[in-house]
């Protein structure tokens, strides 16, 4: 197993200012430790785990550089941090680096968004496709959240627009909107597209993705990212759990994308094909291909959007 936790790079807004003028946004104290703490320790208390890797675009930094020493003596892991060349979006940056992620032979591993806060239920994932899937299914991470007194005990939905997520909590229908959305079989609970829901397909060469949602292990049909008009309760939560089958999904946007610009002109055009979102570009496409799942929780979840 291993881990890739995505850390994105320097903001051009002000939400973290002054803060994000010392230290880098994954390096900020969450109830008294790095904000990329909280998921380090929660990777590491897997069993299986073989290395965590920190992925983003944030040049060399001294502050990144001790924490990442001390967390390797802390946790006991082999840790790195892997520099994107620019801003690859939350797919093309694990998809840059898919030498990497692969070497040593993982039978898995799960990408976790860095500006989240979780109780991370990775095992639960793990249990889930031992159970449920096989090794070429995905499954997201989904969560419910219900509005009203005390939902904020569990999850916490900031009102601008949120990243997506592959955990899902169930939103109201306005904060939904807000959130990348997941339809899903209940049934099957395979991921229909425009939605997110824990699945695992059967057969070679698919891949695996686990999603998070309620207690409940969701096949996912449909999935819309941020919809312009209600669609589900159920959001994505930024945690997924992949087999490396899912290169061969990514690789195939990113063939398209070559395609799309090969008549261009532009000098940058390698590395415009080389941006690729998860959400929109591959899990779009993955849903209700009895390939994707979502398996829903009812913990803790909320993004950390500003330092207040």
């Amino acid at each position: 197993l291993k881990a890739v936790i995505l850390i994105g790079g320097p903001q051009k807004g002000t939400r973290f200012r002054p803060l994000s003028f010392e230290v880098p946004k994954p390096l900020f104290p969450v109830a008294g430790v790095p904000m990329v703490q909280h998921h380090i320790e929660a990777c590491a208390k897997v069993p299986g785990m073989k290395e965590i890797l920190l992925m983003g675009f944030y040049q060399p930094h001294e502050a990144l550089s001790r924490f990442l020493v001390s967390a390797q003596q802390e946790f006991r892991i082999p840790i790195r941090y892997l520099q994107e060349y620019a801003a690859l979006g939350t797919g093309g940056g694990i998809y840059h680096f898919r030498d990497q992620i692969l070497s040593g032979g993982p039978e898995a591993f799960f990408v976790l968004n860095a500006d989240v806060c979780s109780e991370f239920p990775l095992q639960e994932m793990l249990d889930f496709r031992q159970r449920h899937g096989d090794a070429h299914s995905f499954v997201m991470l989904g969560t419910t959240v219900s509005s009203g007194p005390g939902c904020g005990r569990r999850c916490r939905l900031p009102a601008a627009p949120a990243p997506p997520l592959l955990l899902s909590p169930q939103a109201n229908r306005t904060q939904a909107l807000n959130y990348g959305c997941i339809v899903a079989n209940a049934d099957t609970h395979e991921v229909q597209e425009g939605s997110w829901a824990p699945r695992w397909g059967a057969g070679p060469g698919t891949g695996l993705c686990l999603v998070l949602a309620p207690l409940l292990h969701l096949q996912v049909l449909h999935y819309v990212e941020k919809p312009s008009t209600f669609v589900s309760e159920i959001i994505n939560c930024g945690i997924y759990l992949f087999t490396p089958a899912i290169f061969q999904h990514i690789g195939d946007v990113f063939q398209r994308n070559q395609q799309e610009l090969v008549l261009e002109e532009n000098s940058n055009g390698w590395q415009r094909a080389e941006v690729i979102r998860l959400e929109q570009d591959v899990f779009t496409a993955l849903a209700g291909s009895g390939k994707l799942f979502v398996y829903k929780t009812d913990g803790f979840w909320s993004q950390i959007k500003s330092a207040g």
